[in-house]
């Protein structure tokens, strides 16, 4: 499969840490690159949820020991976001910036969640 192909030809630069994660995380992106956008956002919807808080961990287990590092912040502030904890991910991105101040990109990013944060509430 196309998914496969993917992973052997170590296209993606990133690691799950298991190599059936990574072809179900390709074969999002095959859906995606065939046109199918609606089951690509469904499978990807689902990968999310099922990996998605397995992915926070591992990261938060990172931290503890490496605690000053902005970028591990950073990405668990990003998998935060996609799953929906906006307050999470403003935390861990502000975490980033008060490590690295110059780094306008984390504080565009902060305001994208700050901006979903305050749309998820005023839903509640």
């Amino acid at each position: 499969s196309y998914a496969r192909n993917i992973v052997a030809s170590k296209f993606l630069t990133f690691d799950f840490g298991s190599e059936s994660l990574l072809k179900r995380f390709a074969f999002g992106l095959v859906l995606m690159n065939t046109g199918y956008l609606d089951k690509a956002i469904e499978h990807f919807e689902r990968f999310l949820k099922a990996f998605g808080n397995q992915a926070v961990n591992l990261l938060t287990e990172a931290l503890r020991l490496q605690s000053k590092t902005a970028y591990l912040y950073v990405k668990r502030a990003q998998i935060q976001f996609l799953i929906g904890n906006y307050a999470q991910a403003f935390n861990d991105m502000s975490n980033a910036i008060n490590m690295n101040r110059t780094a306008w990109q984390l504080v565009l990013q902060r305001c994208l969640v700050n901006f979903a944060l305050a749309k998820a509430r005023q839903l509640f």
